[in-house]
């Protein structure tokens, strides 16, 4: 009997924990509206067995405070019972903030990596765009990883989706794909590179003809690990980057990453800056 108990009252409270965490306004509607309905009920058809009797006497401070007290213990006892039956909940809706503030690591957006040569002047093989995730709430976020749920291209004669699937990025310059970000802590993401242009020179035996066998490479824009555009394709175009940034124990963020860019490279920050704009962009809806 007593086992039987105990598998009734696992499964009410699954049950009930269930419900209060896909409804949890819903829940708390109908809990007082229970309450509320027996209270009614009760006074206005009581029990006689349940009716308390009142003697007819004068009611002293005493018996005032008394029944306060009761009535305080009855309300912690109940109160008691519903923290521990629905604490995990709670405190996830009324204690624990999550908030991950997205935005560029560098004040211009992008860096410049440079060759390590001996010259005096430098040269610029590629830029790179790192995203910066400072977790701003009171709960550390375990098991973050990233998505690149799709890039769009858009340009003046056509919308190009050229993805449509997940893909799963790493963080920063490691190979791993889930992080944890302590309360005020940061990880980096490098959102896309772009490479310098490169001249190919193929062999051949008349040298008259070298000059004409060279071959420019135009700069390539990288997003993540495999997705390389360039830059004559999408010259003058908007590509768009929708993220989706999953956690462990709280809801996923969307944001999305949109750049603009003639095509053309520039070996110094200053220059490139016109050539290129790149905003977030976060949907009003998350």
């Amino acid at each position: 009997m007593r086992k039987f108990l105990e598998i009734i009252l696992r499964g009410t409270k699954n049950l009930l924990r269930w419900f209060y965490k896909k409804q949890p306004k819903l829940f708390l509607i109908i809990f007082l509206f229970i309450v509320l309905s027996f209270y009614i009920l009760g006074v206005l058809f009581p029990i006689k067995l349940f009716r308390p009797y009142l003697a007819d006497i004068g009611v002293t401070i005493h018996d005032l405070l008394t029944r306060f007290f009761q009535l305080l213990a009855a309300l912690a006892t109940f109160t008691s019972a519903f923290v521990a039956l629905f604490k995990d909940e709670l405190r996830k809706k009324f204690l624990e903030v999550q908030k991950i503030n997205v935005e560029f690591s560098e004040p211009d957006k992008i860096s410049e990596h440079s060759e390590d040569e001996e010259t005096d002047e430098k040269k610029v093989v590629k830029y790179v765009c790192e995203l910066e995730f400072k977790n701003q709430g009171n709960v550390h976020e375990k098991g973050c990883e990233i998505y690149i749920q799709n890039i769009i291209i858009k340009n003046s004669i056509n919308i190009l989706p050229i993805k449509k699937s997940y893909s799963l990025l790493n963080w920063g310059e490691s190979s791993q794909t889930k992080t944890l970000i302590p309360i005020k802590g940061k990880v980096y993401l490098n959102a896309f590179t772009i490479s310098s242009p490169q001249n190919i020179q193929a062999d051949s035996s008349d040298a008259s003809k070298k000059e004409e066998l060279v071959k420019t490479i135009p700069p390539i824009l990288k997003i993540g690990d495999n997705i390389e555009l360039k830059g004559n394709d999408i010259k003058n175009s908007e590509i768009k980057i929708e993220y989706l940034l999953c956690f462990e124990n709280n809801p996923p963020k969307e944001f999305n990453l949109i750049i603009k860019w003639d095509g053309c490279w520039e070996n110094r920050i200053p220059e490139m800056k016109n050539k290129i704009s790149i905003n977030l962009e976060f949907p009003k809806n998350v």
